[in-house]
């Protein structure tokens, strides 16, 4: 049995990924939240912890939850040479995939002056 916690950041997870909450829509306060979903305040947090670990909304203090851009993943091939059955066995010609979800361009930046770790799942380019 799921904590209700769990149920109500399902719920919320469900209108996100819907576009029934768009992105960088602001969700109702959490008073309103709370008695929509008839719990407490705390348990309301919660669930609202969960979806901030998972990336999908962003707290700002002050000013409400609100639905964060949705991650790209993109995929680096590195390599050299030509791929086929023959050669493809060969060290010399291994390709090296990677990949990463990055959030959409302007969601994240340090302000100008300041040196911080981009938030986990961030990739920056390099210069």
């Amino acid at each position: 049995m799921r904590s209700r916690h769990h149920d109500i950041a399902h719920d919320l997870r469900q209108q996100i990924t819907t576009g029934r909450i768009q992105h960088s829509e602001r969700l109702p306060s959490e008073a309103d939240l709370a008695d929509r979903y008839k719990v407490s305040t705390v348990t309301l947090r919660r669930a609202l912890a969960v979806l901030q670990s998972e990336g999908l909304i962003e707290k700002i203090h002050g000013k409400g939850n609100f639905v964060r851009r949705p991650h790209r993943k993109i995929m680096h091939v590195g390599g050299w040479g030509v791929l086929d059955p023959w050669t493809a066995a060969e060290p010399a010609m291994r390709v090296t995939i990677r990949s990463a979800t990055i959030q959409a361009p302007g969601t994240w930046r340090p302000a100008e002056g300041v040196h911080r770790k981009p938030p986990r799942g961030v990739v920056l380019p390099q210069r």
